[in-house]
């Protein structure tokens, strides 16, 4: 019997991993991408809860988010994706904070087959990711849930816990898109960067990407936050920073721990940027005498 087991198991991890991926159910298996590639692209563990919500994302349709879809059971993920995925624990930030259960990638090996060009070959073609198509996909998943915000006037810590992957999605968004600056993705951008948006005070009372140790700042008012071009300078977004000029945004707005989007370039070492902006009328922000901006 041991031996007969042994005969019909495949000889390499390639093969093993085809196989398991082309079990899965046709029912299944849109979702089962959708977790698999953000396990292998996401930039940090995702908690169950965030992951039973990751399933209901579908970036090809508006709006993105179908909480219909969203997993009642979060587990069911491990049904979805089989032997690939697994839970482990996860050390949070901050002092004295509990570890939290995570979903993963059952081996590095798993991420290492689908991003191959070997995986293009098997059964299981439909699973083959590559790196810029992932990214970009979870930017623009991350980008329509924070735009979901903009049917909320106010926020809550209780409101919060209800919105399971906005926390990842606010802090870790620019990150995703960093390198992936499709037009798609920056008109996406500009439409959660308008201060007419609630969604973009929103995700700033979330994650400050300016104040990121204030933590959560439901308080925030629009008057307390810097204009959206100050951001789009600060993390490099030139295709987003080219479009917010051609809208007539004022380019020496203040505010911000940089105290414009000029200075914010510059620190950031976008210089290609400061360029630009220098350009369109920028200066650098008056000095008050004591090291701060005004």
């Amino acid at each position: 019997m041991l031996r007969k087991s042994l005969a019909i198991l495949p000889p390499t991890l390639d093969k093993t991993y085809d196989r398991i991926l082309s079990a899965i159910s046709e029912e299944d298996s849109e979702y089962a991408i959708r977790i698999l590639r953000w396990l292998a692209f996401s930039r940090r563990p995702l908690l169950v809860e965030e992951v039973s919500e990751i399933v209901a994302i579908d970036v090809e349709r508006d709006p993105v988010f179908d909480c219909e879809e969203v997993l009642e059971d979060p587990l069911e993920a491990l049904n979805i994706c089989s032997s690939l995925v697994t839970i482990a624990m996860a050390e949070q930030n901050g002092w004295a904070k509990p570890a939290r259960p995570v979903i993963v990638l059952a081996h590095y090996s798993v991420e290492e087959y689908l991003i191959s060009e070997r995986s293009r070959q098997g059964r299981a073609a439909r699973y083959c990711m590559h790196d810029a198509d992932c990214n970009e996909a979870i930017a623009r998943g991350c980008l329509g849930y924070l735009l979901r915000l903009q049917r909320l006037d106010s926020l809550t810590k209780e409101r919060l816990r209800e919105l399971k992957l906005a926390q990842y999605s606010a802090e870790f968004w620019i990150s995703q898109i960093a390198e992936q600056q499709a037009e798609v993705l920056s008109q996406l951008v500009v439409n959660l960067f308008s201060t007419r948006n609630i969604a973009y005070l929103n995700w700033i009372r979330i994650h400050d990407p300016d104040r990121p140790w204030e933590g959560h700042q439901f308080g925030k008012v629009l008057g307390d936050v810097p204009a959206p071009l100050y951001y789009a300078a600060c993390s490099g977004l030139t295709r987003v920073v080219k479009l917010l000029l051609k809208s007539k945004v004022d380019v020496n707005a203040q505010g911000g721990y940089y105290g414009n989007a000029l200075y914010a370039a510059s620190a950031k070492g976008h210089e290609q940027m400061a360029m630009l902006l220098l350009d369109s009328g920028a200066h650098w922000p008056v000095q008050d005498g004591t090291s701060r901006t005004r």
